[in-house]
């Protein structure tokens, strides 16, 4: 089977609404292709691990790269426009979808036994922009695909927790107040109308002047 420069990048697309999940993941695909880009351009490997790459020569600087020692795999442009993103069903696919332009990628990359045997006999320095296996990309790549499906998430829902238990037993204080206050004043009411019905009582407040 002929050697494959691609990474299939999983994604937990958990909470992300159904009809925005395809969006998402091309997003995170152009996030991810921009940032390999940015790396190349600055001479450093998106890979977690692979670090910085060799320096140009001096003498191909000059004649290739108009003076600059600092390799960012743009010589024709070929092989950056091959490196591209798709969708798959669990999340996205990056890598080299121009097989003309894989033996290129695999020099690079060195993914192939052929490319790394070519590589040590001609001294070929390793300039790996896609992850082998058991690889993935630098942190700040991975952290920025984690922020990008979080902002997609759908809102969570907050639960409302009621405790029946307190509100039964205010309810019941509330209420045993209330019939204490109108057993009250229904005993104080009879109470005063058994002094008006009893006239000698009447008299003597009379009397008494009260």
């Amino acid at each position: 089977m002929p050697v494959q420069i691609k990474k299939k990048i999983p994604l937990d697309l958990k909470g992300v609404p159904v009809g925005k999940k395809a969006s998402v993941k091309k997003e995170v695909g152009e996030y991810i292709i921009d940032q390999i880009f940015d790396h190349l351009e600055r001479g450093k490997s998106p890979v977690k691990g692979e670090g910085k790459f060799k320096k140009l020569t001096a003498p191909y600087a000059k004649a290739e790269k108009g003076g600059r020692t600092t390799p960012n795999l743009e010589l024709e442009g070929d092989l950056k426009d091959a490196t591209q993103a798709k969708n798959n069903q669990s999340g996205v696919t990056v890598g080299i979808f121009d097989d003309g332009e894989i033996p290129k990628a695999d020099g690079h990359n060195q993914f192939s036994g052929e490319a790394k045997a070519w590589a040590k006999q001609k001294k070929f320095p390793k300039r790996r922009f896609i992850p082998d296996e058991g690889q993935e990309f630098v942190t700040k790549i991975m952290k920025g695909i984690d922020e990008i499906i979080a902002e997609n998430r759908a809102p969570t829902k907050k639960r409302l927790t009621v405790q029946t238990d307190s509100i039964s037993e205010r309810e019941f204080s509330a209420s045993q107040r209330v019939k204490k206050s109108v057993e009250t004043e229904e005993f104080v009411r009879i109470e005063l109308d058994d002094i008006l019905d009893d006239r000698s009582i009447l008299d003597e407040l009379f009397r008494q002047g009260l």
